[in-house]
Order: C-alpha cells, then structure tokens, then sequence
C-alpha cells in the first residue's frame, strides 16, 4: 500500500522546528523507509497512526462496455495531536488508466484545476486559515489528496470517485482490484456493488465471497482488506453493445464491441484482400531493444528474456533467424551489445543489466535515430521494442519528432497489470510513432506484431446514421470519440482485444433528434470491415443524474 498521512504542525517557533528537524547525518536512511499505511508523519521522525472509523466502497458496473465507477468514501479523524494539522494522503488506483473523476470534502465538492494553478490556490488559502483540501496525480496509479485543517476530534468525511475498466480474465469472467490496504483495523467497512447487466462478486480479505444478479453486498468489522477488494462481473448473455443514459439535457452513449466479434467481422471478409498489409510483406531481421533500466523497472527483467526467446522463435517460423541489438536507458542511455548481436549475447547482456536511479524518456529520441541510422557499427534497426513503466520524475516527454520516428517501428511493451506504470503514456508513444502496443506478460503476442506475424487491428472509421447530415455536422452539442466529422482515424484495440466508442448529443426542446445508429469501420493488414451498432434509447431508471449516468 502507499497510503502516507503527514501531519504539519501549525505555528511552530524557530525553537520547535530545530527540535523537529533531522539530524544530518539521518536524513537520507529516515527518507528510505517505509512508511507504513494510513500513518500520520508529525515532524520528520515520529509518526502517529490516524483512526479511520469508516469506509464505504461502492462499485457501479457496466460489465457489457467493460466499465466501472468506484466511490471510496472515508470518516477520519485526527485524535492523536490536540491541535490543527494538516494531511497528505497517497493512495493507489486499479491501474493508472482509472481517473479521478470526483472529490469531495464533506458537502463542498472540489473543482479541476491545472495542477500549479490548484497548488497556488490551495498555498494562499492556507495561509488565510481557510479550509481547502486538494487531490492530484503524483505518479501512474497513485494519487494524493491534502486537507487542512484536520481538527483535533472533529470528524472529516472524505469522498473520492474514479472510472476505471474491467479486465478480462482467463476464465472468461471480468475483474478489477482495488488495491486499498489499511494499516489500521477499520470498524466498518462497507462493500457494495451494483451492474446494469450480468452477475457480480466481491471478494475482501476476512469476508465471504459475496454474489448477486445485479448487486452484491458485504459488511466488515474491525477490518484491514489485506490484498484489497476485488470486484468481478460475468456479462449477461444478449447484453446490449451500446448503453445509453439522459443526463440533464444530454445524451450519452458508450459502445464496445469485443475482440470475438472484430475477430468474426474480419474472418467474413476473409475472401476479399485489398492487397498486402503495410509492413508485415517480411519480418524484421534486427530487432532493437530499449530497455528502461531504472529502479522501478527491476522487476521486470524475467519478462524481457521472455520476450527475447519469442522474438526468436517468431523469427524462425517465418524461415529467418533474427539478429539484436540492446540499449539500456535511464537517466543515460548507453548501448550494451555490438549491432546485430545473437540471442545468446543479448540475453547475457540482457541479464547482466543494473537497475538504479530514475527514468528519462527524452532520451527516447536520441535512441530511435541511432536504431534507424546505419554507422561503423552495423546496419540500422528494421524494428524495435520500448520496455518501460514510463514512470519520469521529470515529467518530461520525448518529442517523437526526431531522425527515424517516421521509419522505424518502435512497439511498445505494456508492463504486467500488477506493476505501477504510466499506461497512458505508453499508449501516447505508440499513437505518436504510429506502433502497436502488446503486453510484456504476453511475449508470443507482442512477438508476433515485431515479426510481421500478425497485423494490427485498427478502427479506421467512425460514422453514425446523421454523418451526411449538415446540421448534425455543425452542432458543437454533439461528439464522438472518434470524431465521426474525421473520414479515416487509426484507433489501435484495448489490450484486450476490444474497441470502444463514445458519445453525447443534446436532448430536450428545440433539439436535433439523436443518433440510433453507429458504424465501425475495421481493419486488419489488407482485410476490411463493418461493424452496425444501434444506440438504445435511455432505460427510465436512468433518466436522471445518478452514478451510472454520471460514468457514461
């Protein structure tokens, strides 16, 4: 867990901030401990456990679009320091693809603001002793929220929401983890989860599993979640591939068509080639390898041999060997074998590699144009793998501009769903370089599409049953995501196979009548198709601003 609580002690004198402050030689082994979860720091040396006397968790699931909203609400209270304080929570989200959507201190609901413009906000209304609390990314999944004053036996009521999606699983269930862990036993804890479709079950450390047709419920006592909440949705059989909600004057959508059906479109139009899928007419006899090298990374090295073994037998079933060449990356990046080096030699190269210190992703520039460019050394790159968590302290990104950006295919490899990783900024990378990106726990998938075995699956094309309508075509009040006004887009599938579109479009008097229908244009290498889907209109139970409106 990475819960941290610090506690700033208010109106201290100089005399009682040279008592508090480290001594020298200590600070660097006080920084790099581990701070247990849910605890109050008070000074830098002292740490007071905060008493948390409720916890409500409630799920809102979509199984069919493979969606989720996830309300955390908190009771605090500071009864340790008598006195105002103020504190820092971190916490973890599923996956740093879920987003915080929603923040909330007792009844005052917080507003967004660009994240050194809330900072400045929130510094001058400390200073006039007002209230404010703030919450914010740090870094992939974990997120932090501050809160002053914390007073002292006065309970505080702290809401969190976020969005995140189900994953597929194995057993051909969906699932998502919470990984909330309290340092602390919790006298209440509430579990509760709804779906607009199919069966749920909630599974908590000192619980039963609990199952429900569309709700399921569970109720703990003086409770720590070890290993967190765990939510999964089996999809009712029929479910619809759209859902929609009214909302105010306004009509959502959401469509997900899985990867069973894209699979099926493509294989009907089996028979109707329109020539040879770019990129994939040979494989790529010299892979490069970007590995990132930092501390964060270290965990993964398994995952790289792996994958090193399947890009060589992707190789061989095309009736060509495969040559490598290994650039480590950190806050320098340094090339570690000869080009054109053998599995044997990379692997070695690949094993022996020390991981330390942070990441640069600028760097990402200067090694795509060596990779690409032919030298002394050797011939150039024909493709190349990025194997990051992207988790830069320095918050910089490459610009993906440079010398071979344009011609070598740089494939991303997406960490392992249990690693903490900035996906999003993964997935920006390969949208930028025009890649694919595979997950670094599947090598044999992620090998296939370096090779040329396999063709990507892209959305190409996104209209709805008003596309030639000029009226429809000029309302600003209504949006896809992709835009439908766009003639060809290149949306790569989720990793899990899947496509997903959304929408909003005005309702109530004087409006246009809304869409009933979307077409998907699919392809794959030199294989094309379409995909109809029909927008429902709202159930009634949904025509009002409730959370699974609010998650459409």
């Amino acid at each position: 867990p990475v819960h941290v609580w610090r506690v700033l002690k208010t109106n201290q004198s100089p005399m009682d901030a040279a008592k508090t402050r480290p001594r020298q030689n200590s600070t660097m082994a006080n920084s790099t401990m581990a701070t247990p979860a849910f605890s109050l720091t008070f000074g830098e040396e002292h740490k007071h456990p905060l008493t948390i006397t409720r916890s409500d968790i409630h799920f809102e699931a979509i199984p069919s679009q493979r969606l989720c909203l996830i309300t955390l609400r908190l009771t605090v209270v500071n009864d340790a320091i008598a006195q105002d304080i103020e504190g820092a929570l971190r916490f973890p989200l599923p996956d740093s693809d879920a987003t915080i959507c929603g923040f909330q201190l007792g009844e005052d609901t917080a507003v967004s603001l660009p994240k050194t413009k809330a900072a400045e906000v929130a510094y001058k209304e400390r200073e006039k002793g007002r209230a404010v609390a703030t919450a914010a990314s740090v870094q992939g999944a974990v997120y932090e929220t501050t809160l002053f004053p914390l007073k002292y036996n006065e309970p505080k009521e702290l809401t969190l929401t976020c969005f995140t999606a189900l994953k597929g699983q194995a057993d051909g269930t969906l699932a998502l983890t919470l990984p909330l862990t309290f340092a602390l036993p919790v006298p209440h804890v509430t579990i509760r989860a709804n779906a607009l479709d199919g069966a749920l079950t909630i599974k908590a450390a000192g619980a039963l599993p609990q199952t429900g047709a569309a709700a399921a419920e569970a109720r703990l006592a003086a409770a720590t979640l070890p290993g967190g909440v765990t939510l999964r949705a089996v999809p009712a059989a029929g479910a619809p591939q759209v859902v929609s909600a009214a909302s105010g004057e306004r009509l959502y959508f959401t469509g997900c068509v899985s990867k069973e059906e894209i699979d099926a479109a493509l294989a009907s139009r089996a028979g109707t080639p329109r020539g040879a899928p770019p990129g994939t007419g040979c494989g790529a006899p010299h892979v490069g390898l970007f590995v990132d090298c930092s501390l964060s990374a270290a965990g993964r090295a398994q995952h790289a041999l792996a994958l090193l073994d399947a890009l060589d037998a992707a190789h061989g079933k095309l009736g060509g060997g495969c040559v490598y060449t290994l650039w480590s990356f950190s806050r320098v990046a340094t090339r570690r074998t000869a080009r054109g080096a053998s599995l044997a030699e990379t692997k070695a190269a690949l094993a022996a590699l020390r991981y330390d210190g942070g990441t640069d992703l600028r760097l990402l520039d200067s090694l795509i144009a060596e990779a690409a460019s032919a030298d002394e050394h050797g011939p150039a790159c024909s493709a190349a793998v990025l194997i990051s968590d992207a988790l830069d302290n320095l918050k910089a990104a490459p610009k993906l501009t440079g010398p071979g950006s344009a011609e070598l295919p740089v494939h991303v490899a997406l960490p392992p769903e249990a690693c903490n990783a900035n996906l999003s900024g993964l997935r920006w990378i390969a949208r930028q370089l025009g890649s694919a990106c595979a997950p670094l726990s599947e090598p044999d998938e992620l090998a296939a599409l370096v090779s040329g075995a396999t063709a990507q699956v892209l959305l190409t094309r996104l209209q709805t049953d008003q596309s030639d309508d000029v009226a429809a075509f000029e309302d600003d009040a209504f949006q896809t995501c992709p835009d439908f006004r766009l003639s060809h887009v290149a949306v790569p599938t989720d990793a899990d196979g899947s496509l997903r579109v959304s929408g909003v479009s005005a309702l109530g008097e004087g409006a246009r009548d809304a869409p009933t229908a979307l077409g998907l244009t699919v392809s794959r290498g030199g294989l094309r198709a379409n995909i109809e889907l029909a927008i429902p209109p709202p159930p009634a139970a949904l025509e009002s601003p409730g959370p699974l409106g609010r998650l459409l």
